[in-house]
């Protein structure tokens, strides 16, 4: 019995009168079509019958009317923000994850791009400050529980640089007080008191010595 294809329209032989399709490929499609428009008459039915309540939108708590039953948010950019917000977190996840991996491929990125990075740093000095700022604020103790960490993990690592820093410091406490020194001896106030000191010593020892001398002195 030769039938006409719903799909492709070819002519096709089959001993039962109701097929449709000529093969698998147009009864796919077949079924698509007709799952399709089943959920549209399925919606128009909702739509006539059911009373539409409003929602509250998941990022910005504001309340709205829905167009389908699974919508969330009430607008592109609500949507567009909690989606950045869930891609963080699952960075941040798989940060955690593969850190061990993760911070190699740093240092090692980072040892090849030394000059580079330093040369940015040196340029961009405000934004530099300002994102330590921020991390800063917002992970507050965090820096001070890493350097308690890297101590445990590296003692002899930190005993150089503790040792390097003492050195360096006392060297720079040294240069610091000869500076304050200098400039305490050439201050005028301080260089006119010694000269009244020294002249007020040498005449009180004048006249210690004349009175002396006067005394011992042949009737």
């Amino acid at each position: 019995m030769k039938l006409k294809c719903k799909i492709c329209g070819s002519e096709f032989e089959h001993i039962n009168p109701r097929a449709n399709v000529c093969s698998d490929k147009c009864r796919k499609e077949n079924e698509l079509i007709n799952a399709r428009n089943r959920k549209k008459k399925y919606r128009a039915k909702l739509k006539k019958n059911k009373v539409v309540l409003p929602k509250q939108c998941i990022f910005c708590n504001k309340y709205f009317i829905p167009t389908h039953q699974n919508q969330k948010f009430c607008s592109d950019e609500c949507r567009h923000k909690q989606l950045l917000i869930n891609q963080r977190k699952a960075d941040t996840k798989y940060y955690y994850n593969h850190r061990p991996r993760m911070l190699k491929k740093a240092r090692d990125f980072y040892k090849e791009n030394k000059d580079y990075f330093l040369q940015w740093q040196k340029d961009n000095k405000i934004r530099c400050d300002k994102y330590k700022k921020n991390f800063e604020e917002r992970n507050p103790g965090n820096h001070y529980k890493r350097n308690l960490k890297w101590r445990k993990n590296n003692p002899e690592k930190w005993r150089l640089s503790n040792n390097n820093w003492y050195k360096n410091k006392c060297k720079t406490d040294v240069i610091f007080h000869f500076i304050k020194l200098v400039t305490i001896i050439l201050n005028p106030f301080f260089i006119s008191f010694i000269i009244i000191t020294w002249i007020s010593f040498f005449k009180i020892f004048f006249i210690f010595i004349t009175s002396n001398f006067i005394i011992f002195l042949p009737l």
